[in-house]
């Protein structure tokens, strides 16, 4: 994974088959991730997903910020870095408040299991792709076959209700 900036990650990669089309409606457990810096102001940084009374989103989506801010259908929650908990592999973590739940009308996902292949779509808030996901051979690690964008970050591969994992980056093989 390179970084092309000090606050978003490239390259992510559009695969061939794997188009991307816009969200009608976004999943109420998902929402997108806006960072603060004072050299650039607010950007879109990522997104984050409630998984079982959880919020999860990628650790690099929370780089340099100054301040976060979750939005959802035009609804804010300013929120700061060190409210999450960062983990190895790139996760980072908050248990949501009633208040944040209730402002961002944002319900929570279950978890899923792994299969050989699980056809899932990941999202960035206002568009999304469609693509088999699989176990990677790098422990720990899944491989997304579908298209993704920066903003992508942190998202759930999710089918429904249920999430499978989060993505993390591209390249050669969007990993999560």
């Amino acid at each position: 994974r390179s970084q092309a900036t000090w606050y978003m990650y490239e390259p992510e990669s559009i695969r061939p088959g794997s188009h991307l089309a816009n969200l009608r409606e976004t999943p109420k457990f998902i929402a997108e991730v806006h960072c603060w810096h004072p050299e650039v102001g607010w950007y879109r940084a990522g997104t984050c997903f409630n998984l079982e009374g959880t919020i999860y989103t990628a650790a690099h989506v929370l780089d340099n910020a100054h301040n976060v801010k979750l939005v959802r259908d035009g609804a804010e929650y300013e929120c700061r870095p060190q409210d999450f908990t960062i983990q190895d592999m790139d996760v980072a973590f908050m248990r949501p408040t009633m208040q944040m739940t209730q402002r961002l009308v944002m319900t929570s996902a279950r978890s899923a299991s792994i299969n050989n292949d699980n056809m899932v779509q990941v999202c960035d808030g206002k568009r999304y792709s469609i693509g088999v996901l699989v176990a990677s051979k790098a422990a720990g690690y899944l491989e997304y076959a579908g298209s993704t964008t920066p903003g992508f970050s942190g998202s759930p591969y999710y089918m429904g209700n249920s999430v499978w994992g989060m993505h993390q980056g591209g390249g050669t093989v969007n990993l999560g």
